[in-house]
């Protein structure tokens, strides 16, 4: 079954928003058509409809790309020979563990809650 909802700025973060919800979702295309494995009621469209509205308005490709530079950047902090303390090695561990937490991150905001990059430590303890 194919339901027309508003169009989302990322289409694979919508994917990823209502397949989370248990969603039967084969398809989503860029004009907002939407194909389900199976039929879906009335109450669903409302449900998924507001699930759509609810995401940020992000665009999830281009943020992914900055945080995976942004991880690609700070991986010689986690080297064994890297020149930093353990304190600080830990600091950036737990930075870059944020980094890679922000996707699951956005898909539990809620509708006027604004998200941020994760702060980089800095150079002191």
């Amino acid at each position: 079954m194919n339901v027309k909802f508003t169009p989302v700025l990322d289409l694979g973060y919508a994917y990823e928003a209502l397949a989370k919800k248990g969603y039967p979702v084969n398809s989503i295309s860029s004009t907002g058509v939407i194909g389900f494995d199976g039929d879906i009621t009335d109450q669903q469209q409302e449900d998924i409809q507001a699930i759509l509205s609810s995401l940020p308005d992000i665009n999830f490709s281009e943020m992914r790309g900055k945080r995976n530079s942004l991880l690609f950047e700070s991986d010689w902090t986690q080297l064994p020979d890297s020149p930093m303390s353990d304190g600080q090695k830990q600091q950036w561990k737990i930075y870059r563990k944020a980094l890679r937490d922000l996707p699951e991150q956005l898909l539990i905001l809620t509708e006027g809650q604004q998200w941020s990059w994760p702060i980089p430590p800095t150079d002191k303890e």
